[in-house]
């Protein structure tokens, strides 16, 4: 009895269970070359607009195919991590050149404008720009 509760129980876990096996590989997505320059090129062009017809060619590939495979190579859409980059960007700005106006980093971070930029920044951060140059400079 012992052992064919044994064999039953091996036998389920090594069939249905996902810790039996190692999680299939994901296929697809850019090659690492690919993915390579296309993030270099981002962090060269934050202050500047990014088209995301730019950024497929230098993967060579589609813009439709780009967009997913970016998403699978890093978890997520293009404009979120190009808007994340910025952010960040915008924080070190913040933070490290505290005598920056708020206009001045909006314009360097590739913002259409302070109302935008103080939007997606409070979104992201819980603080307005000028609240985080406050909070930080403490």
């Amino acid at each position: 009895m012992e052992s064919g509760c044994e064999f039953v129980a091996h036998h389920l876990i090594y069939r249905y269970s996902s810790l039996s096996r190692p999680p299939p590989r994901s296929l697809g997505g850019l090659s690492s070359r690919g993915l390579r320059l296309v993030l270099q090129y981002i962090e060269d062009m934050l202050g500047q607009p990014i088209k995301l017809r730019a950024l497929a060619a230098l993967a060579g590939i589609s813009v439709r195919h780009f967009e997913r495979a970016f998403r699978q190579s890093t978890g997520g859409p293009p404009h979120a991590y190009v808007m994340e980059r910025r952010l960040q960007m915008a924080r070190d700005l913040l933070i490290n050149q505290p005598e920056l106006p708020i206009e001045e980093i909006t314009l360097r971070v590739a913002f259409s404008s302070s109302s935008h930029f103080s939007s997606a920044f409070r979104r992201r951060t819980g603080f307005t720009p000028t609240n985080f140059r406050k909070t930080c400079s403490q």
